[in-house]
């Protein structure tokens, strides 16, 4: 990769609702720190722009994973609805 490459980072920020549920919102971004309310970022320079030959497709899934393995690896960070429609959903199952 050459040296000239700018840092790419994968962040999300947390969005919070007056009725107590929230959302997180992932972005790409060149700068280091441009979100307020972060509460993930982690340098993906690497997986996007050091293999040429990946295709769009396998960045973006990969990049998925990092989003669900975080989402997953941090139960405390998900909101009390969240938590409630995540059993709603087990008990159809």
């Amino acid at each position: 990769m050459p040296k000239d490459y700018q840092l790419i980072r994968l962040q999300a920020y947390i969005n919070h609702y007056q009725d107590g549920d929230y959302d997180y919102f992932f972005s790409l971004h060149s700068a280091k720190n441009p979100l307020t309310n972060l509460v993930f970022d982690e340098d993906v320079t690497t997986l996007v722009c050091g293999n040429s030959k990946a295709s769009c497709a396998t960045i973006r899934k990969q990049l998925f994973k990092l989003m669900n393995d975080w989402w997953c690896d941090n139960p405390e960070r998900h909101s009390s609805k969240a938590k409630e429609q995540d059993k709603a959903c087990q008990n159809l199952q």
